[in-house]
């Protein structure tokens, strides 16, 4: 039996100080077509090592859903305009899911030119 290929997308996962500069960082991703769909989850509790002190921040954390090859942009976009030095972005390839929405990300990511004008403000 031969299997049906399945669109591939890219899962990005990010976060943001504030619910705030999360909705921005999202709107400015579904706006320019670099994202399907943005999801935020609002006051996560981070512990982290910043030069050498152990931090407790809450933060806000993102999932990406993209069309494959599209992170790299997205990457780009973020480093530039996210208020932190060094944010959190790391990219997952699922390799199974709803054959449907894989479809349905790779359509609206599907674009022959991202419009990449958008700025945070």
């Amino acid at each position: 039996m031969e299997c049906e290929k399945q669109a591939k997308i890219e899962l990005v996962y990010m976060t943001a100080p504030t619910k705030i500069e999360a909705r921005a960082i999202a709107h400015a991703l579904v706006a320019s077509k670099l994202a399907a769909c943005v999801n935020i989850f609002e006051e996560v509790e981070a512990l982290y090592d910043w030069e050498g002190d152990v931090k407790t921040e809450k933060e806000s954390v993102m999932l990406v859903k993209t069309g494959m090859g599209l992170s790299r942009k997205i990457t780009e976009f973020v480093k530039k305009e996210h208020s932190y030095e060094c944010p959190c972005i790391m990219v997952m390839h699922p390799t199974d899911g709803n054959k449907d929405f894989f479809e349905w990300v790779t359509k609206i990511t599907k674009v022959t030119e991202v419009i990449s004008d958008h700025r945070l403000t």
